[in-house]
């Protein structure tokens, strides 16, 4: 077993030994607890209290996420579309494996209802989307997956329609590990206005200055 599934095979059983099933916030409290002793790679909740800020102020029905990883952030912002009752938030990951693990984790927050993982890049999944789940435009988009794919996924959500006039992006790891691609384009982006939230974490035993950058269109 390499370093990162067996970090993420201890991440997962101290969540499932230290939360309650169908409770997602004892789920997140124990995804921190565990953060707060073995670095894991999740929004954590200072960043991730930051967006759900911006959720609740939006109010978004539907939205969709790039990198899951583990399901932190599916579950952190899932639970905003189980509260409004008819919303639902689309998860897009890569990796297969964190794919099916992310599944089993937003399962036993008791989320299923309303967040779906979905496996593959953003490109694989507009057709999916667009003609199984019926999405035809998107109030809410987060981005955190690999950095150099940020740029690029953004233009193809917004070429492929997703976007409506009120749709809320945010972005991650803005200033660390750092998208700097991304942020010149948004320099350069004249239809959406943008804000830097800065925030800062802890890794490995060192505090770092990150950003989100939130954006609607102009």
């Amino acid at each position: 077993m390499n370093l990162e599934f067996e970090r993420v095979a201890q991440t997962l059983n101290y969540v499932f030994d230290n939360s309650v099933e169908g409770d997602a916030n004892s789920v997140l409290k124990a995804f921190d607890e565990f953060g707060e002793k073995i670095w894991i790679m999740t929004i954590g909740h200072i960043k991730g209290d930051m967006i759900v800020k911006e959720i609740k102020k939006h109010n978004p029905k539907v939205g969709i996420e790039l990198g899951t990883y583990i399901g932190y952030s599916a579950v952190k912002f899932g639970q905003h579309f189980k509260e409004r009752g008819d919303g639902h938030y689309y998860c897009v990951e890569y990796d297969p494996i964190m794919a099916a693990v992310a599944t089993q984790v937003v399962k036993f927050a008791g989320l299923s209802d309303y967040v779906t993982i979905l496996r593959g890049d953003l490109s694989k999944n507009i057709p999916i989307l667009k003609q199984k789940h019926n999405v035809s435009t998107i109030d809410f988009f987060f981005i955190d997956h690999m950095k150099d794919l940020y740029t690029q996924d953004f233009e193809l959500a917004e070429q492929s329609g997703l976007y409506n006039k009120n749709t809320l992006v945010i972005a991650d790891n803005i200033k660390s590990p750092g998208a700097p691609e991304f942020l010149a384009f948004m320099e350069k982006n004249d239809k959406y206005k943008f804000e830097l939230k800065d925030a800062k974490w802890i890794s490995m035993d060192k505090e770092c200055l990150d950003a989100i950058l939130v954006a609607k269109p102009i």
